[in-house]
């Protein structure tokens, strides 16, 4: 089989797709629809192509969670595993996948399962396995988030943090989750724990900035006002004017018509 046919294979899965997002959908024909929509999956594995057939399983079920039809999401994304068997980041994406849309269909303990079985298979101390992990714990912990259960959300957000141990390896998860646990200190009150966590948000995006050459200035502003305001609440004085002297330093320092 050509890449010409597996490009028509995908012309016809949008199509059928688009088609059937349009229909105002009943339970029974929801079913029909799905059965159809499988069937170019199917043909691209009979003729030798699980590659292709596992990533139009998995956007055919991206296509219906975003419909709110998750039982025919989580089937497809089942089937998309599958077929990834033997490509491990594809496969990671997909059961990423099946666990936030257990946790959109309101099916809390499939999608906890779910987010700890991927955790227990990329425990070692590898680079690529950190990475997996501060992302898991992350998806876990805005599942936790969702779900109404704050002290477990706080746990996973913290595994995040302990997971990145240092600046270097800041990224989106990390800075999700501490965004996170500052938002849930300060609902508790606990304004020094929010302070420690404004503390490790300044140092994550001051390393990104330093290593982009200013691109996150604006972001590093804000998070250094986050850290003036909770560190007062906190009487962490020294701090609060440690960090409002590095606002007025990056603002001049970005500022090509300020001189100091």
């Amino acid at each position: 089989m050509n890449e010409p046919i597996v490009a028509s294979t995908l012309l016809r899965l949008s199509l059928l797709l688009f088609c059937t997002m349009a229909f105002v959908q009943s339970p029974n024909a929801e079913d029909a629809v799905s059965t159809d929509l499988l069937a170019p999956i199917e043909e691209l594995v009979r003729n030798g192509k699980p590659y292709y057939a596992g990533v139009l399983a998995r956007r055919l079920g991206q296509g219906l969670a975003a419909e709110g039809r998750y039982m025919e999401a989580i089937q497809s994304l089942k089937r998309s595993a599958e077929l990834l068997q033997g490509d491990d980041s594809a496969l990671l994406t997909t059961r990423q996948l099946i666990a936030r849309t257990y946790s959109n269909a309101n099916m809390a303990k499939k999608a906890e399962q779910e987010w700890l079985s991927i955790l227990e298979e990329y425990g070692s101390d590898s680079d690529y396995d950190r990475t997996v992990r501060r992302r898991n714990w992350f998806g876990l912990g805005e599942h936790f988030l969702k779900s109404g259960y704050l002290d477990r959300a706080e746990i996973a957000y913290r595994n995040v943090v302990e997971v990145m141990e240092i600046a270097e390896n800041f990224d989106f998860y990390s800075e999700g989750s501490l965004n996170r646990l500052i938002q849930l200190y300060e609902g508790k009150k606990s304004f020094s724990k929010a302070t420690d966590m404004a503390k490790l948000l300044v140092q994550g995006i001051e390393h990104v900035n330093n290593k982009t050459k200013g691109e996150e200035k604006e972001k590093l502003l804000e998070s250094l006002a986050t850290l003036v305001r909770l560190a007062r609440i906190s009487d962490r004085d020294q701090e609060a004017e440690i960090a409002s002297r590095r606002i007025v330093e990056v603002q001049a320092e970005f500022n090509p018509d300020k001189r100091i």
